[in-house]
């Protein structure tokens, strides 16, 4: 029964996110906020993040006197998450790459995702963008799903648990071509959170492939050596022959994921 009892708990807690969020975004895609420019933007990112991922399921479920975060990470922990974080990145940009292509092969061309980038390349935009887009996320979307959506799905079992989590994590996107590798990533920060008892490695890794992302785009807005050389990679590997890249992704895909299994092991 208690089980039962939880798991409503957690739905609905959810549900009330889902629709908050939602109902946030319906109003972003109106134009009612249009006159607070830019700000608007940011302070919409923050209410989201801060209010509805962290704040609501705190406040309704009281995970932090039922559960804790998690324990203490060694410094060889923090080393594995954020080598894991750079492989989910390179994955990232692959396998969303391809997603994108088959869907244009069928005149799919999705809008903008909604996240808080900046318009001028100046280190203090990119210090905001990274706030906004990769640290409040790798905080309060953690909290949200790997902190309370799994913790209470781990009573469903390991599978469940996870691929429940994971789903949902990709939904909120509400963006066809971010869904299917943010489950994609929701399964491999479950099962990290699942290895290493705690959600630190998940925020760590969430902050890593979103902040690379911010940083590229940062680096090739400057013309920066990084950024010209992940430009000229892309095109390489992207405009080149099909059936070479084909031939590549073919290899470096299992290569990654076999490298991302191994270093989910060593928690």
């Amino acid at each position: 029964m208690k089980k039962r009892s939880d798991i409503f708990n957690v739905n609905l807690t959810y549900f009330i996110m889902m629709l908050l969020f939602v109902g946030i975004r319906i109003l972003s895609s109106s134009g009612v906020l249009n006159s607070m420019g830019e700000t608007a933007s940011y302070i919409l990112n923050a209410v989201i993040q801060i209010v509805i991922m962290l704040l609501l399921p705190l406040i309704m479920t009281s995970l932090l006197r039922k559960r804790k975060i998690g324990q203490t990470l060694s410094f060889k922990e923090v080393l594995i998450s954020i080598a894991i974080g750079i492989v989910v990145f390179i994955l990232n940009i692959i396998l969303s790459t391809i997603i994108s292509f088959i869907f244009s092969l069928i005149g799919y061309s999705s809008g903008s995702n909604g996240s808080a980038v900046y318009t001028e390349p100046t280190v203090a935009n990119l210090i905001l963008s990274l706030l906004m887009t990769a640290v409040l996320p790798a905080f309060c979307e953690e909290f949200a799903h790997r902190g309370m959506l799994l913790s209470g799905y781990k009573v469903l079992g390991f599978k469940k648990a996870v691929l429940y989590s994971a789903l949902l994590f990709g939904l909120i996107h509400l963006n066809i071509n971010q869904f299917f590798f943010a489950t994609l990533v929701g399964v491999v920060l479950a099962t990290v959170t699942l290895f290493s008892r705690s959600i630190i490695p998940a925020m760590i890794i969430h902050f890593m492939n979103n902040g690379i992302s911010v940083y590229l785009e940062f680096s090739m807005a400057k013309k920066l050596p990084l950024g010209i050389f992940y430009s000229n990679t892309l095109n390489a590997l992207f405009s080149s022959n099909i059936l070479l890249t084909f031939l590549f992704m073919l290899v470096f895909i299992p290569t990654l994921i076999y490298l991302l299994l191994i270093l989910i092991k060593q928690f």
